[in-house]
């Protein structure tokens, strides 16, 4: 049988994806490690959707109450049109989707969720978070597998896990070039503070979509 607590982990890349992996290995007293290509640990975006599989995830690592902080349980109740109001899709959200899958789906700026994360992994790991290392190769040994970055620097786990974007070097090392390919959608997003809105514009907006 596999023991994972005598084996060590490396993972590639360390954003939201990256840090949940890193968080669920700690508290299961398994040696991981984390790499980073950028200089320091940041998150950039706008908001993000939980839906309520992940949100128990969350809450299941012991980070329900630091959601509850930055986030907001989604009320919307359906998709509409954004100048006469008609209704085009109803959605079941709010006590609808607690009540059908035993927990909320959440709204929260990208950044916040991966501070928590951060956070929670640091309070006793913060020596297994190396920035600033930038994968250049993966080679599968015998028994383990040997990492090289970009700053010469070289590490050998036993296991390696991806969490390197949407264009991975880990994805690109092992199945060859698959890079992303443009489908054709675009979407504009933006932060807008509260303050800034009339009570009954965001109350009308906010239930709005198109």
């Amino acid at each position: 049988v596999l023991n994972l607590k005598e084996k060590r982990i490396a993972i590639i890349g360390a954003g939201i994806g990256g840090m949940t992996a890193a968080v669920t290995l700690a508290q299961k007293d398994i040696q991981v490690s984390v790499f980073e290509q950028a200089p320091e640990l940041s998150e950039v975006g706008a908001g993000i959707t939980i839906t309520p599989n992940a949100t128990k995830g969350l809450i299941h690592l012991g980070l329900g109450q630091e959601m509850k902080k930055v986030g907001m349980a989604h009320t919307l109740q359906g998709v509409r049109h954004f100048k006469t109001g008609d209704m085009i899709v109803p959605l079941e959200r709010g006590e609808k989707m607690l009540e059908k899958y035993g927990a909320y789906q959440f709204q929260a700026h990208r950044a916040d969720v991966h501070n928590i994360l951060i956070d929670k992994f640091k309070l006793n790991h913060a020596d297994s978070i190396y920035v600033d290392h930038q994968l250049t190769d993966l080679k599968e040994q015998a028994d383990t597998v040997e990492l090289n970055f970009s700053n010469s620097q070289k590490y050998e786990f036993d296991f390696v896990i991806g969490a390197d974007g949407n264009r991975s070097t880990v994805r690109k090392i092992i199945i060859g070039d698959d890079d992303p390919k443009f489908a054709g959608y675009v979407a504009w997003r933006g932060l807008v503070p509260t303050k800034d809105l009339s009570e009954t514009d965001f109350d009308e907006c906010g239930s709005s979509a198109f």
